[in-house]
């Protein structure tokens, strides 16, 4: 198999691989700059928030059926996010 030997293939990836990679910084630089400005139990907690409304648009938008056991992950994972901002808002802080 060649790989990226056709005519054209090379800018074709290059349109990809560019974008991926500026997306990937922003998001970084903006997953870091909320902690800073923030703290980490609120980024934790908005990191929740999107797993659980980007599964949600997923399934709206591309008719995707979870089975039990993909429900069954959704909803660990978000209980487990909730909780632990509920246990880590309740621990008492350093002075």
């Amino acid at each position: 198999m060649i790989f990226l030997q056709k005519p054209g293939e090379v800018p074709h990836f290059f349109q990809f691989l560019v974008p991926y990679v500026i997306l990937g910084a922003v998001l970084n630089y903006a997953t870091f700059w909320c902690t800073a400005v923030n703290n980490p139990l609120s980024t934790a907690v908005a990191g929740t928030l999107k797993g659980v409304l980007s599964s949600i648009a997923g399934m709206m938008m591309f008719g995707v059926r979870l089975t039990m056991v993909g429900w069954l992950g959704l909803i660990t994972s978000t209980l487990g996010g909730f909780v632990y901002s509920i246990a880590h808002s309740k621990k008492p802080k350093k002075i």
